[in-house]
């Protein structure tokens, strides 16, 4: 029994076509080779696509809405952006690998340089090529004094002032007519 077991997997491993794989460093894809008796070796390297994306603008403030373009992607495949590594929206490519996605430029953000990936299954695209994405600053400095209150009480006095003189205006027109028209001997 134990001659059969033997005999059985020396056999399976000799018909049985042999594969192995290697993986290229530094983060790329894993090449495949795979090789056997019949068929010969297929060493094909997975293919990525090269996209290519950008964006409408190279900066804006917080609550921005930005278009970002992408060609060169798998056609009708998923494609999100990123906005310093988080997905802030998604979307699809068309049948020929093309899309545009607008976002918008988190509330979050701060001033400053920011990065904006757009990527999917099989590629991945910087789409400020490596400049970085600006966010910019808050409002301006604050200068001045806040004149709305000023506004506010000289309203009040030109309205007072003005009901004054009209005051004064309708005593005199009333006066006028009760006053004893003088003669003259």
């Amino acid at each position: 029994m134990l001659v059969v077991a033997s005999c059985a997997l020396i056999g399976a491993l000799i018909v049985m076509p042999r594969a192995s794989a290697t993986s290229v460093a530094s983060g790329r894809a894993t090449q495949a080779t795979t090789c056997d008796s019949v068929y010969g070796c297929n060493t094909t390297p997975p293919t990525t696509a090269q996209a290519t994306c950008s964006l409408d603008k190279t900066s804006a403030s917080p609550g921005s809405t930005i278009k970002a373009t992408i060609s060169g992607a798998p056609a009708s495949s998923e494609v999100s952006v990123k906005f310093d590594g988080d997905t802030v929206k998604t979307g699809t490519t068309d049948a020929n690998g093309a899309g545009s996605i607008s976002f918008t430029v988190p509330t979050s953000a701060s001033a400053g340089s920011h990065t904006v990936v757009l990527f999917g299954a099989g590629f991945s695209c910087d789409a400020t090529a490596g400049a970085g994405f600006t966010v910019l600053g808050g409002s301006l400095s604050r200068t001045g004094t806040d004149v709305a209150k000023y506004v506010a009480v000289a309203l009040v006095l030109l309205v007072v002032g003005l009901q004054l003189v009209m005051l004064a205006r309708r005593r005199r027109a009333a006066g006028r007519r009760r006053a004893p028209a003088y003669t003259t001997p």
